[in-house]
């Protein structure tokens, strides 16, 4: 068990609480993509989502695992076809 959680009372289980410790409910974090929270829950089932905490029924996610999870989602693209997308626009430029 974490050591901060060990210097208060109790572990926390509200919102708020979770929220002042850095963590966001999965309402916000679903705000963050532009998704639903049925779209994280079938990210979760599928195990394909951002890591996540399961805290009194509740599900919270760490904001560093939100942006792991947005850099693991990076698609690169290659020069050829970003040179070929400027070579069309130069041509309709014209």
């Amino acid at each position: 068990m974490s050591q901060r959680w060990l210097e208060t009372d109790a572990m926390p289980t509200t919102d708020t609480e979770m929220t002042r410790r850095g963590y966001l409910p999965a309402e916000d974090a679903a705000k963050l993509f532009g998704v639903t929270k049925n779209c994280l829950a079938k990210w979760r089932s599928a195990r394909g989502g951002p890591a996540y905490y399961r805290l009194a029924g509740r599900i919270f996610y760490k904001a560093e695992d939100l942006e792991a999870f947005i850099e693991r989602s990076r698609v690169a693209t290659t020069p050829a076809i970003s040179s070929t997308c400027q070579a069309d626009e130069q041509e309709r430029a014209r």
